[in-house]
């Protein structure tokens, strides 16, 4: 096996067996052989346009193998390129995953090359998104950067506990689903997109009440509360923001505002 093939058996191991399958079937180069970067994307590129023009010893492949071949090639090329990809399964789903927020589907891009009037062009393009998102500069990666860090201001309290595409679980167990957000937010800028979320994060739970809650009431629901040092970090509470103060070694004095059926840590800015 090929050492930038190898290197990636740990995170991308699904991907290696239907790669090398599908290239032995439509290459006269082993996958082991195969050069990576641009070079890789040309060669891959010439099997998908012979495979459309029904040309070579497989062209008789069924689309739905060939995209999951395909796809599985295409995989392995940007998880080499990009570096810390993992690929992933979530509710029959399958993604590469880079960093926490970045995620590359290629098998749906290799079914847009398929599907598109002009291939070559469509493949471009889709490569170009590809990056965008890897870098982090996506409209969706936009805005959970945003998300994270309107979180962060208005309610420290809580966390996003997974991630996976639009879909964010918080440490409340409530989601968010940013998809509808993202088909509104396309080209916008940072200061929009921060605007747009902040409304969003007012929506969760318990933001209301705790929005409206009066400077009366909140001293009649103020109680100190005695936490170990670990204890914001265990249970995936970010401390920034919060209004904590140290007791001693290895203890913390933090106050919450409880509610019924649930409470919250007071913040800062909130004194």
């Amino acid at each position: 096996m090929a050492s930038w093939v190898g290197s990636l058996k740990t995170q991308c191991a699904e991907l290696i067996a239907p790669a090398e399958q599908f290239v032995n079937l439509h290459d006269a180069l082993a996958l082991e052989q195969w050069q990576t970067g641009h070079a890789a994307v040309r060669r891959l590129y010439k099997l998908m346009d012979a495979w459309m023009h029904g040309e070579g010893a497989a062209a008789s492949q069924s689309e739905e193998l060939f995209i999951q071949g395909a796809g599985s090639v295409l995989g392995l090329l940007l998880a080499e390129h990009y570096g810390g990809a993992h690929f992933i399964k979530h509710e029959g789903k399958y993604r590469l995953r880079f960093g926490d927020f970045a995620f590359c589907d290629p098998y749906s891009m290799v079914e847009g090359v398929l599907d598109a009037d002009e291939p070559q062009k469509a493949f471009a393009e889709l490569l170009l998104r590809a990056e965008d998102e890897v870098k982090g500069q996506s409209t969706l990666c936009r805005l959970k950067h945003a998300f994270l860090r309107v979180l962060e201001e208005e309610r420290p309290e809580l966390a996003v506990e997974f991630c996976f595409e639009a879909e964010l679980r918080l440490s409340d167990g409530s989601t968010v689903d940013l998809a509808r957000l993202l088909r509104a937010s396309e080209g916008e800028s940072d200061a929009q997109l921060k605007s747009a979320v902040t409304r969003l994060v007012r929506m969760l739970p318990g933001a209301q009440m705790q929005s409206e809650l009066s400077v009366e009431d909140a001293m009649q629901r103020v109680l100190p509360r005695i936490v170990p040092a670990n204890f914001f970090e265990q249970h995936g509470v970010p401390r920034r923001g919060l209004c904590t103060r140290i007791l001693g070694v290895g203890l913390h004095l933090s106050f919450i505002l409880a509610f019924t059926g649930r409470s919250r840590f007071v913040r800062q800015n909130e004194l």
